[in-house]
């Protein structure tokens, strides 16, 4: 069976439009010139109209008559000129690229940013880029260190705004630590949208896009659900409380892990995709969106309770998944949160993203 999808009747009769009137205005404005004698008969010879027919013809039998007839000549000129002037201005318009500001993050490692092609001539890109691999790999005291990329951070969202401002779209292309990743995504926000790059390198993703290029991630179906398991719940509540959000897609993520940060009544949750685990198991926009939608719809529910504190979150992600779901966080939305840093099987430090603060455990 042979689907066909259904004409867009608006741009077809713009196309109409557009396919009888520039070769009309062209032609009336060919004749005029010759007709006043600016331009040669040669042209009229190249462009292999008739000056005993059509156009140039009723042109000529119009300035016969007495009254007005330059008048009369120049308005017609004047008319086709602005028909193809508008048809120009409307085609630049429609043609323009959106301008799109990446930001190209590295903190683990030294990293190449390069883009296929269609990101290239679909959008007019700036980068910006985002280094800071000297930061985490220098010998400064951790807290120092992670005071340092705190303030990299807010100079470099400072600098990001102002391109906002310009009415710049913004991308994220990164591979970089998950705190700072999850924070700068929080200090955007999603008042504005975004555009997710990714370079792929799964175990089961198809060898040609594996080709040590970012991608943009598009809306598309999703091939799998997103689960919950909800590993603990609140016993007491008139105890403290906290709620610990695990999201594992990338690497698997164990309870032992995670127990220095998870009290005995503290929520947990955690997140799982239903492909198995793999660093190209988040796709498309459309996962991003809807895998942070489903996050922070279960937070909104139990952060309302009076005991709970503090949100905290173990994330073993894409770096574009991270950014995603940080911007979906909201200052004056959801209490005090926390992301940290997975290092040798255990969680030994993170970021308070609303106070803007280390936490060593």
């Amino acid at each position: 069976m042979i689907y066909i999808k259904r004409l867009n009747k608006r741009k077809v009769l713009k196309s109409i439009f557009r396919l009888l009137t520039i070769p009309l205005a062209l032609n009336i404005i060919i004749d005029i010139l010759n007709i006043k004698e600016i331009i040669g008969d040669g042209w009229i010879k190249i462009l292999g109209l008739d000056k005993g027919s059509g156009i140039y013809y009723l042109l000529n039998e119009c300035i016969n008559l007495e009254k007005g007839k330059e008048l009369f000549l120049w308005l017609v000129f004047i008319a086709a000129m602005v028909i193809i002037i508008i048809h120009a201005i409307f085609f630049f318009l429609e043609n323009r690229q959106e301008r799109l500001l990446i930001i190209e993050h590295n903190s683990l490692n030294q990293t190449r940013y390069r883009y296929d092609d269609e990101v290239k001539n679909e959008y007019d890109i700036k980068r910006l880029k985002f280094n800071q691999y000297e930061t985490f790999n220098s010998n400064m005291p951790l807290e120092a260190m992670i005071i340092k990329s705190i303030t990299e951070t807010d100079l470099k969202v400072d600098k990001i705004k102002g391109y906002i401002a310009k009415e710049y779209a913004i991308g994220y292309a990164g591979i970089a630590n998950i705190p700072i990743t999850f924070m700068l995504g929080f200090e955007l926000g999603d008042e504005n949208a975004k555009r997710f790059f990714h370079k792929y390198h799964g175990k089961g993703t198809n060898p040609e896009l594996k080709d040590d290029k970012f991608h943009l991630l598009k809306a598309k179906t999703i091939r799998s659900s997103f689960e919950l398991e909800i590993l603990q719940e609140s016993i007491d509540s008139e105890r403290e409380s906290n709620i610990i959000i695990v999201v594992s897609l990338t690497q698997p993520i164990e309870k032992s892990d995670f127990s220095s940060i998870a009290g005995s009544n503290d929520y947990i949750y955690k997140y799982t995709s239903s492909d198995d685990i793999d660093y190209d198991v988040v796709d498309s926009e459309t996962q991003i969106e809807q895998y942070a939608d489903k996050i922070l719809s279960d937070i909104a529910i139990i952060q309302k309770k009076k005991n709970v504190k503090q949100i905290r979150l173990c994330i073993a992600a894409s770096g574009a998944f991270i950014f995603g779901l940080g911007t979906k966080f909201s200052k004056t939305q959801n209490i005090e949160t926390v992301v940290y840093h997975f290092e040798k099987k255990q969680y030994p430090w993170g970021i308070n993203v609303t106070k803007k603060t280390p936490v060593i455990n």
